[in-house]
């Protein structure tokens, strides 16, 4: 063989080598070479029971993802401490993408100015928002109060009589009713329950007096008419319910709000953040999608994962502010 096809031969071999290397080299969303994320089971952790806003809303969330990417994606309970349980283990996992979170951000947001948490607010890792909800004070069908006045004078003239549940200790529903005590001098005892479900269920058991829990948990209830709602602790107005006065209506300086969030760990990678984040998006985009968390009382509004990031810390600068205005 001449030098001449000698060396033709070499570069043959060689750039046959480069597009072999040119074509296993490509990197997927996991960061690791010759892996596509996902490609295995992805777990959505909730820090509350199952029934409430929250556990439907990442059921139907797992429903969506799985079809998505092709993947299972189931849900695990891990209630407890108003989502600290949860929030904890899920900051801690894994940071692959598999195992990620749905909760309101109160973990996030509230818990970590009680110092009550072994994380701080930013510890967990934005992927997307994708609604928010008012919190309302409600009470039982047969409760003696039709509004907000008669109740309030109620409680003003028996301090301590009167007992409201809660969805945890240190949650908005609490922050919501200390505004509320700050402003008008009431005193109630609170019970804190583990979500919105065992909440509502005390009150219609009539255990507790009052509830100040998300509207997700209450809306269905009060259009049954086995609940009464006497007042709205944040802004937005609702078709099925219209004549639900707002706190700033009332005279209350109170707007309390909080997001629904897909977390994932801490030092999750942009891409997996990134990857998920597109993929919520495109769910949320739906229109059946959408109505779906309306019926369940949680207003789809989809945030992305730089927005959520702002969103959370606005939120946890607030609520700060709230409880430090209102220790006891």
């Amino acid at each position: 063989m001449t030098r001449k096809k000698l060396l033709i031969l070499a570069f043959v071999v060689v750039y046959s080598l480069i597009l072999t290397a040119c074509g296993n080299s490509e990197v997927s969303s996991s960061g690791d070479s010759g892996e596509k994320f996902p490609d295995e089971t992805i777990k959505i952790l909730v820090g509350y029971e199952p029934g409430g806003g929250t556990d439907t809303g990442a059921r139907i969330l797992a429903r969506e993802l799985s079809e998505y990417f092709d993947v299972d994606v189931v849900v695990e309970n891990k209630p407890g401490g108003s989502g600290v349980v949860a929030m904890t283990e899920l900051i801690n996992a894994n940071a692959n993408g598999y195992t990620i979170g749905f909760s309101p951000n109160g973990p996030l947001t509230l818990q970590p100015n009680y110092g009550q948490t072994t994380y701080d607010y930013n510890a967990a890792v934005p992927i997307s928002q994708v609604g928010s909800v008012d919190f309302f004070l409600a009470v039982h069908k047969d409760a003696p109060w039709d509004n907000i006045e008669s109740f309030i004078k109620d409680v003003q003239n028996n301090p301590g009589k009167f007992s409201y549940g809660m969805p945890g200790a240190g949650s908005i529903g609490e922050i919501a009713m200390k505004s509320l005590a700050e402003e008008t001098g009431i005193d109630m005892k609170k019970v804190p329950f583990q979500g919105g479900t065992p909440t509502r269920t005390a009150l219609l058991a009539k255990d507790v007096e009052a509830v100040a829990i998300n509207e997700d948990s209450l809306i269905p209830f009060a259009e049954s008419g086995e609940l009464k709602i006497l007042m709205n602790f944040g802004q937005k107005k609702f078709d099925s319910l219209p004549d639900i006065p707002t706190a700033n209506e009332k005279g209350y300086d109170i707007n309390l709000q909080i997001g629904f969030t897909l977390f994932g760990p801490k030092e999750l990678p942009n891409e997996i953040r990134d990857t998920i984040d597109e993929a919520v998006r495109n769910i949320m985009e739906d229109k059946s999608i959408q109505e779906e968390f309306e019926k369940i009382g949680l207003p789809p509004i989809y945030q992305n994962a730089e927005k959520t990031k702002r969103i959370i810390e606005e939120e946890y600068l607030s609520n700060k502010e709230v409880i430090e205005n209102n220790k006891e």
